[in-house]
């Protein structure tokens, strides 16, 4: 579970931190990240903040061909927040489909819908 604190409250904010990841050629064991992803339960960000911070340091040390963080926060206020960033190679609009790494963005892709989805749908109580 991802906790960091509301900027304005400081109450904590817990979360789920949802991975897409179609690496190059740095990966990353998920173990490693998690003291990192623990050191925000301390910080006052915003959800949207923390979303893309998480984004920007993965993909600024594992250079991925395409990284989807999307976060799952429990509710405050009666609301409940998404937060969804993403990471894209621009060459990948231009793969050709027999490309092997056009078949892991479809993938990828699918992954994502879905995901996406299943969180909504949980957190809308279906």
């Amino acid at each position: 579970m991802f906790t960091c604190r509301c900027p304005r409250s400081g109450y904590p904010d817990l979360a789920t931190v949802h991975l897409i990841s179609i690496p190059d050629r740095s990966v990353v064991e998920l173990k490693h990240p998690k003291p990192w992803l623990n050191a925000f339960c301390d910080r006052q960000i915003s959800h949207e903040a923390a979303t893309a911070e998480i984004l920007t340091t993965l993909v600024a040390a594992l250079a991925p061909h395409l990284l989807v963080v999307l976060m799952h926060y429990t509710p405050r206020g009666n609301f409940t927040t998404y937060p969804l960033v993403e990471h894209r190679l621009p060459r990948l609009r231009a793969l050709e489909r027999h490309d092997p790494l056009a078949h892991a963005v479809a993938n990828a892709d699918l992954l994502e819908a879905r995901l996406v989805d299943q969180v909504l749908a949980r957190g809308l109580g279906s």
